[in-house]
């Protein structure tokens, strides 16, 4: 196993090339993905998504923050399945956010979130990205850099915003979470299959009402989906099947296992 001391866009796009290389593993950008592709290799490619759990009011909302506290916090959410958006119904909002003071997590106010998102998100370009020196940084980072602290040592930030405010569409690579409000049911699964984006990537729902858990699975077609769990439990952390931390959702392995990183064969011998 190698590295490259300064990737950028070049110096992949000559590994990719590399005669040497048979098999490509890509997770970034469409740019990269599409050099991948026009490789000619075999390629397993995770594209751009933006993982959203949605709460109902059939939800334990102590259970529920907990596992979003967990998946969000892990590794800074620099995975790509972690959770970057929340939403929630209006009538599940008050007790879910109030679970929150129980975890390790530091609730902003308006203004307080206001601070930390024109500190760490950078939205000069044609779409909003984390200013890149507080990528997978400590919560704890993100409130010094914007001039605030916290009372208790903690994992993640969490803030209530309005569904149209532009980090609810963004992925964020920090432990920053959103949270927005739903009418209901039904506006949740409509709002919450437009915030992933399509990507067809990785959703979590916390549901206790099967025809609401049926739907929002069915309709996100995403390679992931999470019923009652982090997004570490999709991983097989603490949850059902092997795991694994490379996924494929171009190309449709999703979870990927050692069978994917091979080629079968097939000898047929005759007498």
């Amino acid at each position: 196993m190698t590295g490259v001391v300064e990737p950028n866009l070049d110096s992949a796009k000559a590994l990719v090339a590399h005669r040497d290389v048979d098999m490509l593993v890509i997770t970034g950008g469409a740019a990269l993905i599409a050099d991948a592709f026009a490789t000619n290799k075999r390629v397993i490619a995770a594209g751009p998504g933006n993982p959203t759990a949605v709460v109902d009011e059939t939800a334990d909302p102590r259970r529920a923050a907990r596992e979003i506290f967990k998946g969000c916090s892990f590794d800074n959410t620099i995975l790509c399945i972690g959770e970057k958006t929340c939403v929630v119904t209006e009538q599940a909002a008050l007790a879910f956010l109030d679970a929150f003071d129980d975890l390790p997590v530091r609730r902003l106010d308006a203004r307080e979130f206001d601070r930390v998102f024109e500190t760490v998100i950078d939205v000069s370009g044609h779409h909003p990205v984390t200013r890149r020196e507080f990528v997978g940084k400590d919560a704890e980072v993100l409130l010094d850099a914007a001039g605030l602290t916290a009372p208790k040592p903690i994992g993640m930030l969490l803030a209530e915003v309005d569904r149209d405010h532009p980090i609810v569409r963004m992925e964020q690579f920090c432990p920053l979470l959103p949270v927005v409000r739903a009418n209901d049911a039904s506006d949740m699964v409509e709002l919450g299959l437009e915030v992933e984006g399509h990507n067809h990537h990785t959703v979590m729902i916390h549901s206790n009402h099967p025809d609401t858990v049926a739907r929002f699975a069915r309709e996100a077609e995403c390679v992931v989906v999470i019923v009652n769990g982090s997004s570490l439990r999709g991983l097989g952390v603490e949850g059902e099947g092997y795991p694994g931390f490379t996924i494929g959702t171009v190309t449709g392995e999703g979870i990927t296992s050692a069978r994917h990183f091979v080629r079968a064969r097939r000898v047929s011998h005759t007498r």
